[in-house]
């Protein structure tokens, strides 16, 4: 009778709901946790512990000695110690930021340079993850592991490690810097991105969020700090930094590892496609139509917001998460950084990872949209980070452009309730403030 009993007692039990207490009350966060951060630390030394890099994606074409940009950096800062002259492609502040690894060994300090890497993929992506704050914080913990696991073993992340090339610390730079801005920090907004545009030029162009979130007041400031980080070598380091960058840009690479419209167009010429005296024009033509549209996008949300017709008010910005058709605007932003630069090499698609995880961590009652359109335009969004991950040379260009329109469809939507009231937030407190002083 007492198995009877027992058994009806266990058969009585309520079960707890899927995905609730269970995960709570369980340590489903904490093993799968360290799983995660287990294996992605072993998967890294795998990778790195030998005279090469174990890229596991078998790509031609690419160096065998591993860690080719960060060895530049580290002859660049051995000859800065020694106190000789040189030029450099890279700005002056990864010279200083990086010279202290130019005191160690090279193989160890190539490791531990890609240490820093990893982590600053896990950074980036936290980051972005904690901007909706719609995330409690064991799910976003774990969540943050489990994306940066994902992300790790793709071919722009492997490549850019590989080559110990400093995007994945341009990505930290951006991503933080716009949860700053979100978070209304204007000023660990302000060092967050000049941090990204001083390891990579092009993260500049994320300039455009300061004045339509925070007001033109920070512009100035931002442009100042990025001016005077330029200079921490004095004005000789900055002209020899610009003579090598003018160079880059006069002579673009075209390798299959780079997917600009330049490199694109190249490739279409080579296969007969596009002839050899179009393919500058070409490029030209997309690049302006590109930007054209990213500034009709920009200018709406200005004249929305009040940016343009009273810059002196509405100072305290837009306040809180951002809104789907502001994801669209920075979404096309970062295509153009991955599509006009006539050198891109595909490393620099690890910066595609924070619009896409902002877009995917927006409310669904937000999209102002109809759910098929929101629907279809996330999975032309996801398909086309799909295609850019993967190593697939002819699909890259094309996925960005891809990404870019449904990004734009976005920027460009109707505005929603949610879009009046963080847009005009700001302005109708100035108008108050200045109401309740006369």
């Amino acid at each position: 009778m007492s198995t009877r009993q027992g058994g009806a007692d266990r058969a009585e039990a309520p079960l707890p709901p899927v995905g609730g207490p269970v995960a709570a009350e369980s340590f489903w966060a904490l093993g799968l946790g360290t799983f995660l951060s287990v294996n992605l630390l072993l998967s890294h030394y795998l990778r790195v512990r030998g005279p090469g890099f174990d890229q596991g994606f078998g790509v031609p074409g690419l160096p065998l000695a591993a860690g080719i940009d960060f060895s530049r950096v580290y002859d660049w800062d051995a000859r800065l110690l020694a106190g000789e002259r040189f030029s450099s492609d890279y700005p002056p502040f990864v010279l200083v930021a990086q010279l202290p690894l130019a005191l160690l060994p090279r193989p160890l300090a190539y490791m531990l340079f890609t240490l820093v890497l990893v982590s600053g993929l896990l950074v980036s992506v936290s980051a972005c993850l904690a901007e909706s704050r719609r995330f409690r914080r064991r799910d976003w913990a774990l969540g943050s592991l489990l994306v940066t696991y994902l992300f790790y073993h793709t071919y722009p992340t492997l490549f850019a490690i590989e080559r110990g090339n400093s995007d994945l610390i341009a990505t930290v730079g951006v991503a933080v810097g716009l949860l700053m801005l979100s978070r209304n920090r204007p000023v660990a907004a302000l060092a967050s991105l000049a941090l990204g545009a001083q390891y990579k030029v092009y993260p500049i162009l994320l300039a455009i969020m300061l004045p339509l979130r925070k007001g033109w007041k920070w512009l100035p400031p931002f442009i100042l700090l990025n001016g005077a980080l330029l200079l921490v070598l004095g004005p000789m380091g900055l002209e020899r930094f610009a003579r090598s960058l003018a160079e880059v840009v006069r002579h673009p690479g075209t390798p299959r590892v780079n997917h600009s419209l330049a490199s694109f167009a190249f490739a279409l010429m080579e296969r007969g496609y596009l002839n050899n005296a179009w393919r500058d024009r070409a490029v030209l033509v997309v690049s302006g139509i590109l930007v054209a549209i990213l500034a009709v996008a920009w200018f709406r949300l200005a004249l929305r917001a009040g940016r343009l017709r009273r810059p002196s008010l509405g100072s305290d910005g837009i306040l809180g998460p951002y809104t789907v058709v502001e994801t669209g605007l920075i979404g096309m932003a970062f295509q153009v950084m991955s599509l006009i630069p006539t050198t891109s090499h595909d490393y620099q698609l690890v910066i595609q990872i924070v619009p896409f995880l902002l877009l995917l961590t927006r409310p669904r009652e937000e999209f102002p949209l109809p759910g098929w359109v929101a629907r279809a335009l996330v999975v032309g969004i996801a398909g086309s980070m799909a295609s850019l991950f993967g190593y697939f040379f002819l699909i890259k260009t094309p996925g960005l452009l891809t990404a870019y329109a449904c990004y734009a469809v976005l920027a460009l939507a109707p505005l929603s309730r949610v879009d009046d009231r963080r847009l005009s937030g700001g302005l109708r407190a100035a108008r108050m403030e200045q109401a309740a002083a006369m």
